[in-house]
C-alpha cells in the first residue's frame, strides 16, 4: 500500500513495499474515502506502480487519465483530495502479462474494475469508480480469471482492514 498524507507545504507517503518501483504487471486502485472515488488501472511501467502514479499525479488532465477522469467526475475533486491511497497487486509471472501487448492486462483490469464497483460501491463510505476499460477477447482465459481473482482477494482484504 502507498498512502499519501497531504497538506499544502508538506506531506508523507507510506510505502509498504519498496518493490513497487520495479517493472512488473500490476493492477492498481487509487482511492479517496473522503472525496468518494476510486480509480482502477494497470501498468507494466519500467518504474512500476510508483512510476505510473508519479505520471498520474504530476501531469494535468490532458496527460493523465486519472486526472482527466477525476476532473470529468468532479471539477473540484483534485483540490480536495487529502487521503489518496494507492493499492496495487501483481498479476503474476505469466508471459502474456509481461509483453507490450496489453489485451491480457486489460482483461484483468476489466474484471477487477467490474467487481470493485460492488465492493467499494457498498463500502463505508461508498466510492464511485471513475475509471473505464473495455472488455476484450481474452477475458475468459484461465490465467486472466485467476489473476483477477487474486487481485480482488488482496484488495478486499486491504480495503476492509484499512479503516
Amino acid at each position: 500500500m502507498l498512502a499519501f498524507e497531504n497538506t499544502t507545504a508538506r506531506g508523507a507517503a507510506h510505502i509498504g513495499d519498496p518493490g513497487l518501483a520495479r517493472r512488473r504487471a500490476y493492477i492498481y486502485c487509487g482511492y479517496s474515502r473522503e472525496v468518494g472515488f476510486a480509480y482502477v488501472g494497470m501498468t507494466l511501467d519500467r518504474r512500476g506502480v510508483l512510476g505510473r502514479w508519479a505520471d498520474h499525479l504530476s501531469r494535468d488532465t490532458t496527460g493523465s487519465s486519472f486526472r482527466r477522469r477525476l476532473h470529468e467526475w468532479d471539477e473540484t475533486a483534485w483540490q480536495r483530495v487529502r487521503d489518496l491511497t494507492v493499492f496495487w497487486a501483481e498479476m503474476g509471472d505469466q508471459a502474456e502479462f509481461l509483453t507490450v501487448e496489453t489485451s491480457h492486462r486489460e482483461s484483468v483490469e476489466y474484471l477487477v474494475q467490474t467487481k470493485l464497483r460492488l465492493i467499494v460501491g457498498r463500502g463505508d463510505p461508498p466510492l464511485r469508480i471513475i475509471s473505464f476499460v473495455r472488455s476484450n477477447r481474452t477475458i475468459n482465459l484461465p490465467s486472466v480469471q485467476k489473476a483477477a481473482s487474486g487481485v480482488l482477494d488482496a484488495f478486499y482484504s486491504h480495503y476492509h482492514s484499512s479503516r
